[in-house]
């Protein structure tokens, strides 16, 4: 994973600050803003949640918008192709109960912007084989689109 930190447009050090407070508010705020239930926008909201609903992709990207942070998911049509999707996906390991290591396929297509054209942090929602934290995937200067 941070093999990629040197296929930032202009370095580690361009991006390092700005790197840096985007993994802060996604290691406080992340598992928050795709597992709370909405329409809470904040944590802080005293709204009562639509208990059994998961968030929507607006509401998503609101929350970390919330957040001070620019993160969105890719285009529909950019998983279509292997030549684009597959740079968006990341082999994920973990040891399940009984001891034995398995894998899955997963697609990163929430990603951050740490500039505006330019330097992207590829993520993935929470799961129970990550013990429901949010998985920081993939950095990259940008990857292709279609």
């Amino acid at each position: 994973m941070w093999d990629g930190i040197v296929d930032f447009e202009g370095g580690y050090v361009r991006v390092s600050a700005e790197l840096r407070r985007y993994l802060a508010v996604l290691d406080d705020v992340g598992h928050w803003v795709f597992t709370e239930p909405p329409p809470a926008i904040s944590p802080t909201d005293t709204v009562k949640p639509l208990t059994g609903r998961n968030p929507t992709s607006a509401i998503i990207e609101e929350r970390f918008k919330g957040a001070g942070l620019t993160m969105a998911p890719e285009k529909p049509n950019v998983r279509i192709k292997d030549k684009h999707r597959k740079p968006r996906e990341i082999l994920f390991e973990w040891t399940n109960e009984a001891g034995r290591k398995e894998t899955k396929i997963l697609y990163c297509e929430w990603h951050g912007k740490i500039e505006a054209h330019t330097n992207r942090v590829h993520i993935y929602p929470p799961i129970p084989e990550s013990g429901n934290r949010l998985i920081v995937a993939i950095f990259h200067k940008h990857l292709p689109l279609p």
